[in-house]
């Protein structure tokens, strides 16, 4: 957690990318139910941060994306 909010970015798109393979082919109900019962899904604590710790983000590249995706949302 010294990372900050880059760190808990990181475990959002490790979770993410853990579930990859049961997101693949479930249309949007699908993928909601998969994400509703994460639990079931849900990886050990080990294999998350392994995965947390592989992604290559800062909070300054969160910040640059979050700034270019913002005019595409606020029509």
């Amino acid at each position: 957690m010294f990372e900050g909010d880059a760190y808990i970015f990181k475990i959002g798109l490790a979770i993410l990318m853990n579930l990859d393979t049961k997101f693949q082919g479930e249309d949007i109900d699908g993928i909601v139910t998969i994400i509703n019962d994460m639990s079931e899904y849900f990886l050990t604590p080990e294999k998350l941060f392994k995965t947390a710790d592989k992604i290559n983000i800062t909070l300054g590249k969160i910040n640059s994306l979050k700034a270019s995706l913002k005019p595409r949302y606020s029509q």
